[in-house]
């Protein structure tokens, strides 16, 4: 009896050893990736991953990372595919534009074999989408700015789903040109250049494929000499240094000076040092609403390219 047990024994030990090496050792094959090809940029964001199969692999796992796999920001796909019938495995998902990496790997019961890499970009067409309804907003110089001659830079805000932008300079404006004295196409929202002393506009309309914004038209002066904001301190007139109140609703005001177009507040809370308030107005008074607490409060006066040292005080709300 004690024979015949170690006689089954021996044949199911035999037979699972079979078993065992009739699985096939794939870690030596290679996946053959089909789409999407290394280094392609995809105008959709539906995308179909395909690759060849390898013999005697039961499973595909793919992933796919964001940028890439070395400096991943993100994994966006991991997952593990079945058995196919098909000749090549595919998956498809949807990825929002950006740049990626996708990599495959076959798997059976006791191997695997090395991932095989791609990168790929999704990069939506921005010429399919209409700009003509928008508008470019203008940053500098402000309508009807006071600049002096020499360096000046015009930047705007940056249009979704525009790929250049047209900026246009008159002498002294469109309605009657006596010269078009700058005419370019740029790609990012900024030019500078240097203007002569004189009236000027200037104006600026965005640009992709198939459509374009209508132009945005802002009025400039460029003069010889402009009093030197630097020189100058703006005077504080109420409240007087120091001044403590139980009023949570506090009036601050200031001289003007003849050169700023705007001035500059910051309010910073003693008691840690954060930045309560800072804010720009073009009067020279701001009502601010406080709570308890003890405050340093600055304004400094500026214009296009210059501004005043800051003046500065402290209030205390009881």
């Amino acid at each position: 009896m004690k024979k015949l047990i170690i006689l089954i024994f021996a044949v199911v030990l035999i037979y699972s050893c079979e078993e065992i090496i009739s699985v096939p050792d794939i870690s030596e094959d290679f996946i053959v990736l089909i789409a999407p090809a290394d280094d392609t940029v995809l105008e959709d964001t539906n995308v179909t991953f395909s690759w060849e199969e390898i013999e005697f692999a039961d499973q595909y796992q793919i992933q796919v990372a964001q940028p890439n796999f070395a400096n991943a920001n993100q994994v966006v796909l991991d997952t593990i595919l079945g058995d196919s019938v098909q000749s090549f495995r595919s998956f498809s998902t949807v990825l929002p534009p950006n740049m990626y990496q996708w990599r495959v790997r076959g798997l059976n019961d006791n191997f695997q074999t090395d991932y095989t890499t791609q990168s790929f970009k999704v990069d939506t067409l921005q010429s399919d989408i209409d700009i003509s309804d928008q508008v470019v907003t203008t940053i500098a110089p402000v309508n009807n700015a006071e600049i002096t001659a020499g360096t000046i830079s015009f930047n705007w805000e940056a249009l979704t789903n525009a790929t250049m932008y047209q900026l246009q300079i008159a002498y002294p404006d469109f309605q009657a040109p006596i010269q078009i004295v700058r005419d370019t196409l740029i790609t990012t929202p900024l030019y500078t250049t240097t203007l002569e002393s004189n009236d000027y506009q200037w104006r600026v309309k965005a640009i992709n494929m198939s459509s374009e914004t209508a132009y945005t038209t802002q009025s400039l002066s460029v003069i010889d000499d402009m009093m030197d904001l630097s020189d100058q301190t703006v005077e504080i007139i109420a409240p007087e240094d120091g001044f403590e109140t139980s009023e949570t609703m506090v009036n601050l005001s200031w001289q003007g000076i003849e050169e700023a177009t705007l001035y500059r507040i910051i309010i910073t809370d003693l008691s840690d040092n954060s930045v309560f308030l800072e804010q720009t107005v073009t009067t020279t008074d701001i009502t601010i609403e406080f709570v308890s607490g003890m405050y340093s409060w600055a304004v400094r006066a500026e214009n296009d390219t210059q501004n005043t040292p800051y003046t500065e005080q402290t209030i205390t709300i009881l």
